[in-house]
């Protein structure tokens, strides 16, 4: 779009672009053989066969994580709550997942509050991802369910955007369109 006019202090223009809540079902998969030569130095069990279920959640243009305090990009800060299931509707198709939008402020130096977050539902359960295996094989139970607060992917440095899924969420897949 061209805009032609004469411009005059204080002028603005106001963009919109639609943007709705996406969630993006998959498998992790194994490392391909291809590259068993060049990853040599890993375990074989990152080369055996697998189908691992999760599930990521996009706003419009935006990969969205939850945010982990950490000590240092690989350790988690003490106490810090991680282990997440996404327990989502799929029938409803991002339509339960809550968008939170909040003032930018005039400094930010990239915390781990947005000024965008979304709100779904999820349920934690004992998950212990390890190097050749971070998701577990299939879906879950989960135990207590809660909120989580997801913020874009680039907001934090130590995140989750890949999650496990709940046997709810995943054994109900959305209608085809």
């Amino acid at each position: 779009v061209r805009i032609e006019r004469t411009w005059a202090p204080g002028d603005t223009v106001t963009l919109r672009f639609p943007m709705s809540v996406q969630i993006v079902r998959g498998f992790e998969t194994e490392y391909p053989m291809a590259n068993r030569k060049y990853f040599g130095f890993k375990p074989d069990s990152v080369f055996a066969r697998r189908r691992l279920p999760y599930e990521s959640i996009t706003f419009g243009p935006l990969l969205f994580a939850l945010p982990i305090p950490d000590l240092d990009p690989n350790t988690p800060a003490p106490g810090a709550h991680w282990q997440f299931a996404l327990d989502n509707n799929p029938k409803r198709e991002g339509r339960d997942i809550t968008v939170e939008r909040k003032p930018m402020p005039s400094h930010w130096n990239w915390p781990l509050a947005a000024p965008i977050v979304l709100r779904v539902r999820a349920r934690d359960f004992d998950w212990t991802p390890t190097a050749a295996q971070a998701l577990p094989d299939a879906p879950v139970a989960g135990q207590k369910a809660e909120t989580i607060a997801l913020v874009p992917y680039g907001c934090t440095k130590f995140r989750i955007s890949m999650f496990p899924v709940t046997k709810r969420a995943w054994d109900n897949p959305p209608s085809p369109k």
